[in-house]
């Protein structure tokens, strides 16, 4: 079994046997194996990891409870214990392909948490070296040209605001 902590300092074993298994199934009407579905969405791995720590939970907590301990911090960790477990049910000549599947996933969502930042990097330079001063007066230009003519034109002061950076 293979442990997380919540948000609420709760501690969870992780257990993927063929019971938890089915209670996945029937309540979530997912196939643990299947990565793509179980992982899609925090809310939908809350709810598998709700399952696969149900004999801990039966009485105690109830789904509501433990959906509140799942903070973004405490995700990883349980989706860590998740995959571990996963791996150590696999049959052994299973177990190599899911580890890389995990490693495959991991670094694909590694990289494109790197491309966001870069991109979010990009966009606030672009945004903190903006000109508002030309900005406002090429503004205020169209403004004038348009409440004089009474419609949107494509003038010259629409095209320089296009193309203002």
């Amino acid at each position: 079994m293979h442990v997380f902590t919540d948000g609420l300092k709760r501690e969870w074993q992780v257990v993927v046997d063929l019971y938890t298994i089915e209670k996945v199934q029937v309540h979530c009407g997912l196939d643990v194996f299947d990565l793509k579905a179980v992982c899609a969405t925090m809310p939908t791995f809350t709810h598998v990891l709700y399952r696969l720590c149900s004999d801990q939970t039966e009485g105690k907590v109830t789904e509501r409870d433990f959906f509140r301990g799942m903070t973004p911090e405490v995700f990883e960790a349980a989706r860590n214990a998740f995959r571990d477990e996963l791996v150590f049910f696999c049959p052994t000549e299973q177990k190599d392909d899911f580890r890389k599947m995990f490693d495959l996933s991991e670094k694909i969502t590694t990289g494109a948490l790197g491309i966001l930042q870069e991109q979010s990097q990009e966009a606030m330079e672009r945004l903190k070296n903006l000109d508002t001063d030309h900005l406002a007066a090429v503004l205020a230009k169209e403004l004038l040209r348009e409440t004089s003519s009474g419609s949107p034109t494509n003038s010259p002061a629409r095209s320089e605001l296009i193309h203002a950076e």
